[in-house]
């Protein structure tokens, strides 16, 4: 449903001078951990859980994190800062990697650099979430890049000074990227790189976030696996010998709640249908998306992803992705009615995800959500996700964010551990 982002830039030919072995301190007494040496590192300032509910990267109680995901060709946390009025909490970033022995390590040290900046002017450690995706299937990566990756995780961690949501083979359960709908091999390279990470850092969150299970399993296309194979098994999960909507959207790629942090979905509007319209989304949208119902596809309301990998298996969630998009043309440049209005379905959206009485105001283990702040050509049409470009749609945004969102990160402390603390 979501296409694949590739992130293009021109990267400012001036090497980043990032802060050297940063130190993030020691939890506080009965925290958690001990006090670590220079730089802290996973075996000198251990993960300790406190508790049910409990995360790597997790906020105190009372505060959620806020943030968008990047359009980093034409915006950086400083610029969306400015606009806003806060310097984001989260910002989204995505990552390549290419071959099966290289990843876009250059763009990460650079969007980490950003992100520190962005923190830095205000006195505070706002954090990067990366959407790690492979530009091939994951049984073909060699194994010694995940540790040149956790080795990567851990440098901006304690080198740059910037935790990190990483959001390791997104959407999996899709079959518009190489690597989707192949849930053996995503459970074996994510274990993989989630051991290897957590022998290295502790300031790096592991998020599991396949996409939203409406239209699951998605029309047939060049990634979608071969009936009889060992990976379309995994995702038969009734058993009947085909693929379809009463199979586990979700299941299959689920590696246990050891190996998580966080779990996300991307969840977005792109109005009723396969033809662009500019309509509104009903107004539960977000909450029966993220419980599994869906007019979509009504068989997939026994997947309820919010109770079984949220409440259930009791991991914090956020929105890495999320968004209403206003479109302007269909996909052979011909306009599209603007039907409601760009600022009323993008409103009615946001004030879902966004406001203090949104659909996500009980939902206590959302603590984190992303907007999508990009405009993008998509398979129906091509349109704008955007809210903070636009005087007035920033206006009127701003006027309905619940006040923890717009705190941004002031306030907050990341200690050693993994653990965050608040003034």
């Amino acid at each position: 449903m979501i296409a694949v982002r590739v992130v293009a830039l021109s990267i400012d030919a001036r090497t980043p001078k990032p802060a050297r072995n940063v130190q993030f301190p020691p939890p506080p007494p009965g925290g958690g951990g001990t006090t670590p040496s220079s730089p802290a590192v996973a075996p000198n300032c251990p993960w300790i859980s406190s508790g049910l509910g409990d995360a790597r990267l997790l906020p105190p109680a009372g505060r959620r994190l806020g943030g968008f995901s990047l359009d980093w060709m034409v915006d950086t946390p400083t610029s969306v800062a400015g606009r806003v009025g806060f310097v984001p909490s989260v910002n989204g970033a995505f990552v390549h990697i290419t071959t099966n022995t290289t990843f876009e390590k250059s763009m990460i040290a650079w969007y980490a650099d950003q992100v520190r900046l962005a923190g830095k002017s205000q006195g505070q450690v706002a954090t990067l979430s990366i959407a790690l995706m492979s530009d091939l299937e994951l049984s073909g990566v060699a194994d010694a890049l995940w540790d040149e990756v956790a080795d990567e995780m851990r440098r901006v961690n304690y080198e740059v000074g910037v935790p990190i949501f990483l959001r390791f083979a997104h959407e999996m359960n899709g079959n518009w990227l190489p690597y989707g709908q192949r849930p053996i091999a995503f459970q074996r390279a994510w274990r993989r790189l989630t051991s290897a990470v957590r022998q290295r850092t502790n300031l790096t969150a592991m998020v599991w976030a396949p996409n939203m299970g409406a239209g699951y399993p998605f029309s047939t296309t060049q990634y979608s696996p071969a009936n009889g194979t060992d990976e379309f098994k995994a995702l038969d999960t009734n058993g009947d010998g085909e693929l379809t909507n009463k199979d586990d959207p979700y299941l299959p790629f689920w590696p246990g709640r050891d190996w998580v942090d966080w779990v996300g979905i991307s969840i977005y509007w792109f109005g009723p249908g396969d033809t662009p319209s500019n309509t509104l989304p009903p107004t539960d949208y977000i909450f029966t998306i993220a419980h599994g119902n869906s007019s979509f596809n009504a068989a997939n309301t026994t997947f309820d992803f919010y109770a079984k990998y949220a409440l259930n298996e009791s991991r914090p969630m956020m929105l890495p992705e999320s968004g209403a998009l206003f479109y302007y043309a269909d996909p052979k440049g011909v306009k599209v009615d603007a039907g409601v209005g760009e600022l009323a379905m993008k409103r009615e959206f946001w004030t879902q995800a966004w406001a203090a009485k949104g659909s996500l105001a009980g939902m206590n283990m959302v603590r984190a959500v992303l907007h999508f702040e990009e405009a993008k050509l998509e398979s129906r049409g091509n349109g704008t996700f955007r809210v903070t470009s636009d005087p007035t749609i920033r206006a009127a945004f701003l006027a309905d964010v619940a006040e923890d969102l717009k705190r941004g990160p002031a306030g907050l402390t990341y200690y050693c551990n993994g653990t965050v603390g608040s003034v």
